[in-house]
């Protein structure tokens, strides 16, 4: 039996899994799905073996993506991909998603994508790293202002400013 999202058990459900769990049938295996394992109680995680699983690398999900891609004949941009590899933060269900919810006429563009998220280009992150490192304060109230009259995700756009210091950091 799986169990996804486990730690969403009642108190009294708990107790009931804890009993089955310390006499279990020979013929029965449990799989508990979480993603908040400390809201499991010590009791339960004391009975059972404990697998994490790590997030998929982005290379990983762009060349699965890629795969998808070739056999539904979707054509899709490398760069589309990586993007959408990216912002799916190593959840593959989630690119899939992404890639349907972004294909077009059987096309997948990276300017579609930013253009549906709301995203800015790498031309306009460079200038808002380049502003906050120079100190130079009007050139960034331009660019917000510039961002909040395009209705920039916010959310996105601060994960693209950290992905960029993140891979600034890889080069040097």
């Amino acid at each position: 039996y799986i169990i996804d999202e486990v730690h969403m058990l009642s108190k009294g459900a708990f107790n009931a899994l804890l009993k089955i769990l310390e006499e279990p049938p020979h013929h029965v295996k449990f799989i508990l799905a979480t993603t908040e394992i400390e809201r499991v109680p010590d009791t339960i995680r004391s009975r059972t073996q404990r697998f994490d699983f790590r997030k998929i690398a982005e290379s990983d999900i762009a060349d699965h993506l890629e795969k998808i891609c070739t056999q539904e004949g979707i054509d899709a941009e490398r760069r589309a991909l990586m993007l959408i590899a990216r912002l799916a933060k190593g959840a593959l269900r989630d690119a899939i998603t992404l890639l349907e919810q972004n294909r077009i006429d059987n096309r997948v563009t990276k300017e579609h994508i930013m253009s549906t998220l709301s995203m800015v280009d790498e031309i306009v992150l460079t200038n808002m790293i380049r502003a906050i490192i120079e100190g130079d304060r009007e050139g960034l109230i331009s660019l917000l202002a510039k961002m909040y009259r395009s209705h920039i995700n916010v959310r996105i756009f601060t994960e693209e400013v950290l992905f960029s210091l993140r891979d600034a950091l890889f080069q040097t």
